[in-house]
């Protein structure tokens, strides 16, 4: 077995684990924590992490096993693909950040849960991060490769 191949069964094995366990943690914050504002953000971060996670380790998988990416290999596709990967992997660090700031707010904001800011406003803001983040990396769809 060649150095890229082991590479290749790491990115598949990530992708098992790494599909299982935020499968766990959705499910464990959607039947028990979703009254929680923190943990409608922890949703929202498994689902983005998980798309990432298909997007970098199955395109290393399918070179390392058959030689070359199988949706890599139209144009449109590639396109999709990078715009997919850009948008998973930013909208994953923005949700991080949003859950921070959600935190700090919380903290120097006596209120700011119970008045200010509650689950219906964490999903609204996550989805307006996600919207901004793809009308952001859009551009990746008509002009990557030229």
């Amino acid at each position: 077995m060649t150095a890229i191949q082991v590479m290749g069964a790491l990115a598949l094995v990530l992708v098992i684990l790494g599909t299982i366990f935020n499968f766990l943690i959705f499910l464990t914050c959607f039947l028990r924590l979703r009254k929680q504002v923190t943990f409608i953000f922890f949703l929202f971060l498994s689902v983005a992490d998980t798309v990432a996670l298909y997007g970098w380790n199955i395109v290393h998988f399918f070179v390392a096993f058959f030689g070359r990416g199988l949706i890599l290999s139209t144009i449109p596709s590639c396109r999709f693909v990078s715009f997919y990967q850009y948008v998973a992997s930013q909208t994953s660090a923005w949700i991080l950040v949003l859950m921070s700031l959600e935190r700090l707010l919380s903290i120097l904001i006596k209120r700011w849960r119970l008045q200010i800011f509650k689950v219906k406003h964490a999903v609204i803001s996550s989805f307006i991060c996600v919207g901004i983040i793809c009308l952001i990396n859009s551009n990746v769809l008509f002009k990557y490769g030229h």
